[in-house]
């Protein structure tokens, strides 16, 4: 049996009159036409250091948005024995946080009360957003990497300044959602702003161990 076909004639002025309104949109900025917002490098986190690499890591990995602001929250140590250093830096796009930048200060040693570098690299790889590959890095006590978190576990206090053992500071950076890069290039530049990171944290913190960063 044949199959008939029918013609379908769009008006010359319907055409137009949807081109008209595909400029308007485009000159309001409605999506998809919205242009990409601006990173204002004197509104970034100051814990996120002042490495050259950071605003074009930044510009690299955060998706598409009218805008970006930016939170940052630093507990400081009161001495050389306190071991409540802490930071925290939140990016928002539009409606919802894009990527965060934690810093917290921790016990390590063999101890069965303490965390180990193989225990903290376990928990960043099993509390990460996503199931992507991790690879290990040269950086501090220890260093993991996927395109979508980076941490570093940095050497801080020698056993005996702070009762208990060595303290070290874990910085994690967590991209929530989907990286502008693909996974190499976004794996390398959250590499780039964990190091700066921790660049940041490990002179702020006081620490009298050699970063090896």
């Amino acid at each position: 049996m044949a199959t008939a076909r029918k013609a379908v004639v769009v008006p010359i002025a319907l055409l137009t009159g949807v081109s008209v309104l595909t400029g308007v949109a485009y000159v309001a900025g409605f999506p998809p036409f919205e242009e990409r917002g601006t990173i204002d490098a004197g509104t970034m986190c100051e814990s996120l250091g002042n490495s050259s690499k950071v605003f074009s890591s930044l510009e690299r990995v955060l998706p598409s948005q009218s805008r970006y602001s930016f939170d940052d929250e630093v507990t400081s140590r009161a001495n050389s024995t306190d071991d409540n250093y802490a930071s925290g830096c939140f990016v928002r796009g539009d409606t919802e946080q894009m990527l965060s930048v934690r810093t917290e200060m921790m016990l390590i040693g063999p101890e069965p009360t303490r965390s180990t570098v193989a225990d903290w690299a376990d928990g960043i790889q099993t509390n990460s957003p996503d199931r992507r590959p991790f690879n290990s890095f040269a950086a501090g006590n220890g260093a993991v990497a996927s395109s979508r978190t980076s941490a570093i576990l940095v050497p801080c206090t020698p056993p005996g300044e702070i009762p208990g053992g060595e303290y070290d500071l874990s910085v994690v950076v967590t991209l929530k959602g989907n990286s502008r890069a693909g996974d190499t290039e976004s794996r390398q530049s959250l590499i780039d702003l964990v190091r700066s990171a921790a660049d940041y944290a490990h002179r702020n913190a006081r620490c009298e161990l050699s970063a090896k960063l």
